[in-house]
This record gives C-alpha cells, structure tokens and sequence, in this order.
C-alpha cells in the first residue's frame, strides 16, 4: 500500500491522503510465497516500513494501470514484491531458522493450540521464563509479540477451517475469537479480504 500523496519527487506535499489499495487472492499469495520461501506456513509483519518494497509496488502500480497492460510485466513486478517480502518479511519457520528453547516451546503451544485461552502467565510458566522475559525474547526471535503471533495463528486456523466449509460464525468461536466482528478484523487485517469474501473467492 503506499501513499501518493505524501511524496511527489521526493518533496512532502500537503493536503489530504490519499490510497493505492490492490486485494490478492491470498491463495494466490499464499503458494507463490511458498514457491519462493520453501516453507509450508509463514507469517508476515502486517506492516513494514522497506524503501525497495516501496518501489516495487510503485511500480506494480504503474504496470496495472497502463492503458494496455503488459501481462508479463505485471507478473514480474508482481512477483519482486513478493521476493522482497520473502527475504525480509517473513519471520516465521523460515529454513535454517532456530529458536531459544524457551522461545520454541512457546511458539509450539501457540502453533498447536491457537484457540485456547492463554495468558502471559500461562505461557511464561510453561516456558520457564518471566513474563518479560517471554515478551522480550518472542519479540527479538520472531519479530511480533506473543498476543500477535497468536492471533495471527488463530487467523490461520480459522482459513482452514473456513476451506473445510464451516461457518462463519461458528469459525469464530472455534478458533478462540470472542464473535465473528473480532474475526473479520483480524481476518481482513492479515489477509487484506473479509472472511466472507474470502470464502467466495475459494468456491
């Protein structure tokens, strides 16, 4: 997503913002970042701050909205966007990578338990480390908190279970969101599509 009106030539305009938004069938996303990165799951920061990324997008842009779009070129471009999020946004059981044991094992029950209620407490008792502890090493490690990672674990579960034909609704309460309004924020949150749209997107 980037801001076109923030930056014109490299000077700072005034005035209001305005938004380049394009939505991805995040299938679509979802097995070429596999395809690049080699790994089964992933999870991206929801928001980076990367000046090449920028450009890449920009670019992108630029190709979508050509008058006669260039099929390959907007393949290409499409495709540099997701290899740079590849080799710097992705944190999550990239190859080669290796936690603290404390910090794994927190991450395991995360992984596996994604719709259980968890406190700080909980997983920090579990893990054998203070709550500070946990939330200094976990956001060092993987690069977002435990709450976040959890909930983006939760999100995950939910497409899942969303692919396998349950509700909406009852998606929501068996992946450990509070109601269907929590799981559509945090749904359309990393995935940029509500869960309904999502759904009618995989029929």
């Amino acid at each position: 997503m980037v801001n076109p009106g923030e930056i014109h030539d490299g000077i700072p305009l005034q005035g209001p913002r305005g938004w380049h938004m394009i939505y991805i069938n995040p299938e679509v996303v979802a097995q070429e970042l596999r395809d690049l990165s080699k790994v089964d799951d992933f999870v991206m920061r929801p928001v980076v701050s990367d000046q090449e990324l920028r450009f890449h997008m920009r670019n992108l842009f630029t190709e979508i909205n050509t008058i006669c779009p260039d099929r390959t070129a907007v393949e290409e471009a499409f495709l540099l966007c997701l290899m740079r999020v590849t080799h710097y946004h992705i944190f999550s059981k990239q190859q080669g990578k290796t936690y603290s044991p404390a910090i794994a094992l927190a991450k395991q029950y995360l992984d596996d338990s994604p719709e259980e209620k968890v406190t700080l407490s909980m997983l920090s008792s579990l893990c054998g480390v203070s709550r500070f502890q946990l939330i200094r090493g976990f956001s060092r490690e993987t690069g977002v908190t435990p709450h976040a990672y959890l909930v983006q674990s939760r999100v995950r579960l939910a497409r899942r279970l969303l692919l396998e034909g349950k509700k909406i609704t009852d998606t929501a309460l068996v992946a450990g969101f509070a109601d269907q309004s929590h799981l559509t924020r945090a749904f359309q949150k990393q995935f940029g599509i509500t869960p309904g749209h999502y759904v009618a997107s995989a029929k």
